[in-house]
């Protein structure tokens, strides 16, 4: 039987809570088709840079007062306690201590995890830390502890990240995916023949995958 092949790109930013719903919802849908199909589906799923406060300062501040001063300090609390009811029914524990900073360098060291396909383990553990772990991921030194947990080189990942290395790939990305009309995240791309803006049922994404495996 002849293997299909689905290739997923993901637009997303490591502090957007909805990028982490977004994800845990396309990987039940991956989960469910696999069950249900009697296609031989292969899935790569690739990450895409997009930052929700692209003049956030590197130097990390509370989260609590970062939402205050974006939404105001009722309608932060209020989010706040909406998103850790929503995280529940992902199984997502959102914890709203800690900091937030500038992501830039978070996407750069998606951009270097490519190179050895570690992004979607990357992303997860990204994602794990920011909002289950309270650890700031604008903080260099964290971002190498976080990648040395997924397999890569501590040392050569320090040293990455402490150059220019990157930089211009990931300017590039960001200013590829305002090209093509993203204002907000997480969107999604599949196969180049579906696109989807928002974190979506994983029926949608099923309905999807169906459609491209009829096509074969």
């Amino acid at each position: 039987m002849s293997v299909t092949k689905i290739e997923i790109q993901v637009v997303a930013d490591f502090v957007c809570p909805w990028c982490f719903i977004g994800k845990r919802r396309l990987e039940k849908a991956i989960q469910q088709f696999k069950e249900t199909s009697s296609k031989q589906v292969e899935f790569t799923v690739k990450w895409l840079p997009y930052q929700l406060v692209p003049d956030a300062p590197k130097k990390s501040i509370k989260k609590s007062d970062s939402y205050a001063q974006r939404f105001g300090a009722d309608r932060a609390k209020q989010m706040i306690s909406d998103m850790i009811q929503m995280g529940k029914s992902e199984g997502i524990a959102f914890d709203y201590r800690g900091k937030i900073g500038n992501t830039f360098d978070a996407h750069r060291l998606i951009a270097y995890a490519e190179e050895f396909n570690l992004q979607n383990e990357l992303a997860e553990q990204l994602f794990h830390a920011y909002f289950e772990k309270a650890r700031d991921i604008a903080n260099n030194e964290v971002l190498v502890n976080i990648a040395a947990e997924v397999g890569l080189d501590r040392t050569k990942v320090q040293a990455y990240l402490d150059s220019d290395e990157g930089v211009k790939k990931v300017s590039q990305r960001l200013y590829g995916v305002r090209l093509d009309g993203i204002s907000g995240v997480p969107s999604y791309f599949i196969q180049g023949n579906f696109y989807f803006s928002g974190a979506k049922d994983p029926a949608t994404f099923v309905t999807a995958f169906e459609q491209l495996t009829n096509k074969q």
